[in-house]
């Protein structure tokens, strides 16, 4: 379980623990009997439990960062805030790296989650048109912020809008691709057009005619021929001979990917 502030409390854990704001460490004051022959005055109170130090006195258990507030201020927290690792390390428990946040935006300083594949919250990779998204939630309500052919513009974008929405509160985006997933990294090397265009060559496994965007009308009996622009299907017409949709498919590509297809 753990404890709310209480007065009283805190004048006992401060008999017990002396908190170093410059190193965020907890070390203990009395020597304690306990598992493992106890503590000494000077050890280092508290172990890792999901990432966050915890350190338990009289069967309660107390996140240093938690603890760390109430040493410094003297007081709670108020009501509706909580303490925030500012670098995102949940041990790093320095008094320079601690900001009062909302839950909600306690949530956007977190790491990105399992799913995300670019590194990045809020951006990700829109395969349909070969260009990175980028997006917000806030309060509940997402803001798009736009589709980039570079993947440093749409983190820009979300690093933008962290800052403009949140304020002092805004995650620690960094922009270098270092850190940045694997799968990220990838895509960053590919140019968007080229994606573009050899998505648009990709036969898919129903076409029938051998040639992408081209396809038999049954109900007219023609030829027709298509192109996806930008995730928007645009029709180049109906024609009653193959190698004629194929010629208007093949126009299309080279005005809009830069290519003549296959």
């Amino acid at each position: 379980m753990t404890r709310q502030f209480n007065a009283v409390d805190l004048e006992y854990l401060r008999n017990l623990l002396a908190y170093e704001p410059d190193t965020g460490v907890f070390r203990w004051r009395r020597k304690r009997n306990g598992y493992k022959g106890g503590v000494k005055p000077g050890d280092i109170a508290g172990t890792i439990h999901d990432g966050y130090v915890c350190i338990s006195v009289e069967g309660v258990q107390y996140r240093a960062h938690i603890l760390a507030w109430w040493f410094m201020t003297g007081g709670p927290i108020p009501d509706g805030f909580e303490p925030d690792h500012r670098n995102r390390k949940r041990n790093d428990n320095r008094w320079i790296n601690l900001r009062l946040a909302t839950r909600s935006r306690n949530n956007h300083n977190s790491d990105p989650s399992a799913a995300n594949k670019s590194g990045v919250k809020g951006v990700s990779f829109d395969s349909s048109r070969g260009q990175w998204l980028a997006r917000i939630i806030v309060n509940k309500v997402r803001y798009d912020l736009g589709r980039f052919d570079d993947f440093a513009d749409a983190v820009s974008a979300r690093r933008d809008a962290e800052i403009r929405l949140l304020g002092e509160n805004a995650a620690e985006t960094a922009l270098s691709a270092a850190g940045y997933a694997p799968r990220a990294q990838e895509r960053q090397k590919i140019d968007p057009n080229e994606f573009r265009r050899n998505r648009s060559l990709k036969i898919r496994k129903t076409n029938t005619s051998g040639y992408p965007g081209v396809r038999m009308h049954k109900k007219s009996g023609l030829w027709h021929a298509r192109i996806v622009v930008r995730g928007k299907e645009i029709s180049l017409g109906y024609f009653r001979k193959f190698e004629d949709a194929v010629t208007a498919r093949k126009q299309a590509e080279a005005e809009h990917h830069g290519t003549e297809g296959k």
